[in-house]
């Protein structure tokens, strides 16, 4: 696990609080273009940028590993095809190599317990805190709870 980069992805998501572009934070989207009907979003909230993208587009952002596609949605350095914004799967994926997690620190820090079959994702505090939040900055504030809490329990948790 690479604290130095969780750091950074931590860094990245309190700039991003007090500005437009904290809408973009939706974990239910590795780094997809944004469209006003998507489940999940807040549609008085429309992401100024186009896109969504959950800790582990956020972390690819943060790292320099991919940009944001000019017709939304993320674009990876490493996806040869730049027509469209690159697959959710090949996002996850680069971003736990970047963090240089195992499989279960990945699961543990890019999904919510419910959607792994595994059953490893957010401790359920942070989850709720997501759930529940009111405005995409509640949001990205659980999610950087979530991140802070990962980097302490050196992602056991």
């Amino acid at each position: 696990m690479n604290k130095q980069k969780l750091t950074l992805l931590q860094e990245r998501l309190e700039q991003q609080l007090d500005s437009p572009e904290s809408a973009r934070f939706n974990m239910k989207t590795f780094g997809s273009k944004y469209y006003p009907s998507m489940n999940d979003a807040f549609p008085e909230y429309p992401p100024v940028c186009g896109t969504q993208a959950c800790l582990a587009g956020e972390t690819v952002l943060s790292t320099g590993q991919g940009k944001i596609h000019e017709f939304g949605g993320i674009l990876l350095d490493s996806d040869p095809d730049t027509r469209s914004s690159s697959s959710g799967w090949l996002i996850q994926s680069e971003a736990a190599k970047a963090l240089e997690l195992t499989k279960a620190q990945a699961q543990r820090l890019f999904f919510f317990k419910a959607w792994n079959m595994e059953n490893r994702g957010w401790p359920i505090k942070y989850q709720r805190m997501y759930e529940n939040a009111k405005t995409p900055q509640g949001r990205l504030y659980a999610a950087i709870r979530r991140v802070e809490r990962f980097i302490e329990t050196d992602g056991r948790e």
